[in-house]
């Protein structure tokens, strides 16, 4: 994330440029930040536990801080390195603060694992208390001694006992829709059903629906226990605004669940760009208040944060570029076709928003078929719907929220209106859904108003 005078000027994963899912060496993200600047004041860095110490010209610094210098030392070799490691979910915390538009907030985050607190243990629970311009109240933490798992280590345990790999919780919440009560199923999941994170339990039969069971016990296990955890930082502090960060804050699932049991004057953020990518904004709006002591807010609307396309690849000599209308291209989407969306910047988070996106007609029948021919996925995981904001609540229930602009939540559609959106409706009868403004993104509004006009479904399959 490169920060200027508060403001996100350009935010990537490495994985977009590497093409290595989950990349976590940000050298071409580094050589792609001088792209937008020649130089860096201060260099925040995070993670879990502080980086290691190379001997440069008999200093010690850290590879990152030794590959910035190198790029800047010509411009401004003085730089202040910030290692933040040890402040793994208070980066989280502030990524989602300084997004909300809260004034003050109690910040929770529920994830896999944090920093490491000691030689063995990790954080895994965590709540904070956020003022401006950088107070930060530690409320609540809970680390991982005594076996304790998060509810994180425990998506990523039963994915794995699920044959999943431990960074497909999305499949395992896709799953638990097709699963009901099962006495046969533990009902409650928690540590003492792990071995070495290993979930242990013995004699159930691998069978489709035993498994759909098992993720259904492990999804309503965890929403659970991250309201608790809600509940319990309402408790310890006299506020109404809620940040919700870390790796579960993408459980679209979950997040719809808490809709259900707070009053209408309790305001809850879901983080959308909740993984650990989030936390190299938290890293450098940290430091920015806290060196600016600036009160500004600036609420996150937008997080096209990407680069954008160069346009300079090769063609075929048999292709062409040629300008294209919205008519044109919806006549291919009515057509059954699949049509790639690249435009403008690049999305920051996990979920396509329109910039980088595939899409299809959500009326048909078996379109999570014909999409799949492409993507590859079990035929089990749901897609998701783009909306125009002014007709979303004609089709969704969103429980009092007004919008859904990040796609965070997986909303109850309309019984009405499943009939005509059978390829975006999941067999719980949800839809992860991203409500499309023309201030969002002008292009993908105008193609889904041109949808809307063809057909009166003001919605696109959007994956």
């Amino acid at each position: 994330c490169l920060l200027k005078n508060g403001e996100i000027v350009f935010h990537i994963e490495e994985e977009r440029f590497t093409k290595y899912k989950r990349d976590g060496n940000p050298y071409f993200s580094l050589k792609k930040v001088f792209e937008y600047t020649d130089r860096i004041d201060y260099l925040a860095i995070t993670g879990f536990c502080p980086m290691p110490k190379v001997d440069y010209n008999g200093t010690d610094i850290n590879f990152i801080s030794l590959l910035v210098s190198k790029e800047l030392k010509k411009n401004n070799d003085n730089f202040v390195c910030v290692d933040l490691s040890y402040f793994h979910h208070q980066m989280h915390a502030a990524n989602a603060f300084y997004a909300s538009g809260f004034k003050n907030a109690i910040c929770i985050i529920v994830d896999g694992a944090g920093s490491y607190v000691t030689e063995k243990n990790q954080e895994i629970e965590s709540i904070y208390y956020f003022e401006y311009p950088s107070k930060v109240t530690l409320l609540y933490k809970k680390n991982n001694e005594n076996n304790a798992l998060s509810n994180g280590n425990m998506f990523e345990g039963i994915s794995r006992y699920l044959g999943f790999d431990s960074f497909d919780a999305g499949k395992t919440m896709g799953l638990s829709s097709y699963g009901k009560f099962n006495e046969k199923v533990p009902q409650k999941i928690d540590s003492s059903m792990f071995v070495d994170y290993e979930f242990n339990i013995k004699g159930l039969n691998k069978d489709f629906q035993t498994m759909a069971d098992l993720a259904y016990a492990l999804q309503k296990t965890t929403q659970n226990n991250v309201l608790e955890l809600i509940k319990k930082a309402l408790s310890l502090k006299d506020c109404k605004n809620i940040c919700i960060s870390g790796g579960y804050g993408l459980n679209c699932v979950a997040n719809y669940y808490y809709l259900d049991h707070f009053s209408k004057d309790i305001n809850i953020y879901i983080d959308p760009i909740a993984s650990d990518a989030g936390t190299s904004i938290g890293a450098a709006k940290t430091v920015w208040h806290e060196i600016s002591n600036d009160y500004t807010i600036r609420k996150q609307e937008s997080i096209y944060l990407g680069p954008k396309p160069s346009y300079d690849f090769k063609l075929n000599s048999s292709e062409s570029i040629k300008d294209v209308s919205y008519k044109e291209i919806i006549d291919l989407i009515v057509n059954k076709n699949i049509v790639a969306l690249y435009q403008g910047n690049a999305e920051s988070g996990p979920r396509s928003l329109g910039n980088r996106t595939l899409l299809f007609d959500p009326r048909v029948k078996n379109g999570k078929d014909i999409v799949n021919t492409i993507k590859r996925r079990e035929e089990f995981r749901p897609f998701a719907g783009a909306i125009l904001e002014e007709y979303a609540h004609d089709w969704f229930d969103f429980k009092g929220l007004k919008n859904s602009p990040f796609m965070m939540y997986a909303v109850n559609v309309k019984q009405e209106k499943k009939s005509l959106i059978p390829s975006i409706v999941h067999v719980d009868g949800t839809c992860r859904i991203q409500t499309v403004t023309q201030e969002q993104n002008i292009h993908f509004y105008n193609l889904i108003k041109e949808f809307y006009n063809v057909t009166n479904v003001p919605i696109l399959f959007n994956t």
